[in-house]
């Protein structure tokens, strides 16, 4: 089955061309790798560039859950537990409200009057700032997440790879607790097809398009890529889907905070979603149809990039080598998906460390 997927090209290339800087600064300077369809090549080469870019974007995925604590070992662990059984990542999300206290305050109003005292002959006029009451309730909402794997329907049973609970006071002017809440809800990513395209023995990504079946059509017609491409819809799907069931809850619930004497705001309720909105993401994309020009292909042997990715990646050729000649070099490759993960983790501590939240109002926290 086909999947359909809406492209934007002139987008498309306008992204490339600005990766196409850190690309230049991240491989020797003399090199000027550039979109495919300004480099001559073959057609076999169209084949070779779909497996490598394909394995990139595994790789990426991979390092991005890692960062969220798939690590080698669960990994294997998971994997070798699961035998044929499929794999699910799944998230759990609830916040629990609990009434507090009721306080009543005194709150500046913006007139003001004025005393007049007449004692021993003078006259004393005094200014008092009009006040009103106002009750207050407090209540202490608690947030709990937690980010698993399970395999098969065994969710009992799931690894739980990250969590967090945490809690802070909103205080309403309302006695009302049911937008305080988030009902336990769960979203789950199906991981089978990407597990599949990484060989455990040497932790490397191994997608690679089959033309010797009928239905390979095309580079882009067949099934392997077809499925690449559904993988990568749902799991876009899914990150939107936690976006709208946690943060935009999230500041739903902090934008409730109403105390009758309002402090001097320590952190904004929407800075941190500001952030975690930016329309700039400074994380690198090493998912990069390129190819560069180069007459013939070096008999010297390749420099050797040690992998700074959990998964590496797996060179597998096509029949006719000379495809490969317009082709990034395995280096190459390796230095990309380096500088996705260091990017990755540089915006990770950023993005921590511009986050600071005060004791009232603010629910989340830096592991959000």
């Amino acid at each position: 089955m086909s999947s359909v997927v809406n492209f934007n090209h002139l987008s498309f290339q306008r992204k490339v061309n600005d990766a196409l800087t850190a690309v230049e600064r991240t491989l020797e300077l003399e090199r000027s790798p550039r979109l495919a369809e300004e480099v001559d090549h073959t057609y076999g080469a169209k084949y070779e560039l779909v497996d490598i870019t394909t394995n990139a974007a595994i790789i990426a995925f991979m390092t991005c859950l890692e960062k969220l604590g798939l690590n080698g070992l669960i990994l294997g662990a998971i994997v070798e537990g699961a035998g044929n059984k499929p794999l699910t990542l799944r998230f759990d999300v609830s916040t629990t409200p609990t009434f507090m206290k009721e306080v009543k305050v005194k709150v500046p109003m913006d007139r003001s009057y004025e005393q007049t005292d007449e004692t021993a002959g003078s006259t004393v006029t005094k200014v008092f700032k009009a006040m009103r009451q106002v009750t207050e309730f407090h209540y202490d909402v608690e947030l709990e997440w937690s980010l698993s794997i399970y395999s098969g329907t065994s969710v009992d049973e799931r690894t739980v790879l990250m969590s967090n609970k945490s809690s802070s006071v909103i205080v309403k002017q309302a006695m009302e607790s049911s937008r305080l809440r988030i009902s336990p809800r769960s979203y789950e990513l199906p991981l089978t097809w990407l597990l599949k395209q990484v060989n455990l023995d040497d932790m490397a990504s191994q997608f690679k398009v089959d033309t010797s079946r009928e239905y390979t059509k095309t580079p882009r017609r067949n099934d392997d890529v077809d499925k690449a491409i559904e993988f990568s819809s749902r799991l876009n799907s899914w990150v939107g889907q936690i976006q709208t069931g946690l943060y935009e809850s999230l500041a739903r619930i902090e934008g409730q905070h109403d105390p009758g004497l309002v402090k001097d705001p320590v952190f904004s309720r929407s800075s941190y979603m500001d952030v975690l909105r930016s329309p700039v993401d400074p994380t690198f994309n090493p998912i990069l149809p390129l190819m560069e020009d180069r007459p013939e292909q070096s008999s010297e042997p390749e420099d050797e990039v040690v992998p700074g990715s959990l998964i590496k990646i797996n060179m597998q050729s096509h029949d006719d080598n000379a495809d490969r000649k317009a082709l990034l070099l395995h280096s190459d490759l390796t230095k990309l998906t380096n500088e996705h993960a260091r990017s990755l983790q540089g915006v990770l501590e950023t993005r921590a460390g511009a986050f600071v939240a005060s004791d009232e109002g603010i629910i989340a926290t830096t592991t959000e």
